[in-house]
């Protein structure tokens, strides 16, 4: 609060003066930073926001912001629900691969069996054709003998009869 002037010192009166100076400089100031156009512009639009204008303002801000939070989570659940089946799809391919590897596996395991079936059977049957031959030969070796031996039988059969009738025409 000011003092009547008769009873301030001169240093009092030069604080109090550099602080209405420092005052005025910042009024100075402020009033150059008002009237600058951009100032003027920001004023010229303000002028007309009330209370009522900024909450009516807010509160649409706010309706549609929840209106937008609402179609974010729909759409996060449409999304969210898209995951849970392409999940579910990679598990049924991860099965369907499963299955198809061990059908892979069954056929290859099926083929190795008909392979050695098909070594085995042509052993078999190189056995069996050693073996028929071998009969064969031995069929053929009976015969020889069985037909040297019917010739020896008729030979010395006739021979008998032969001496038989000789000594039947000598006696």
């Amino acid at each position: 609060m000011p003092t009547p002037l008769s009873k301030r010192t001169k240093a009092e009166v030069m604080e109090e003066y550099n602080k209405l100076l420092e005052n005025y400089e910042n009024l100075k100031m402020t009033a150059r930073v008002i009237h600058e156009p951009h100032s003027l512009q920001l004023l010229e639009k303000t002028k007309d926001y009330t209370a009522n204008n900024i909450t009516n303002a807010l509160s649409s801000l706010k309706t549609e912001l929840d209106n937008t939070l609402h179609e974010l989570s729909e759409k996060l659940l449409a999304e969210t629900q898209k995951l849970t089946e392409m999940q579910e799809a990679c598990e049924l391919s991860k099965k369907n691969l499963e299955v198809q590897y061990h059908i892979q596996i069954a056929a290859e395991t099926l083929q190795n069996l008909i392979n050695e079936n098909e070594n085995k059977k042509r052993e078999l049957e190189r056995e069996l054709l050693q073996f028929m031959t071998k009969v064969e030969d031995a069929k053929e070796k009976v015969r020889r003998e069985w037909s040297r031996e019917q010739e020896e039988y008729e030979y010395a059969t006739n021979v008998k009869h032969k001496r038989g009738e000789d000594a039947h025409e000598e006696i």
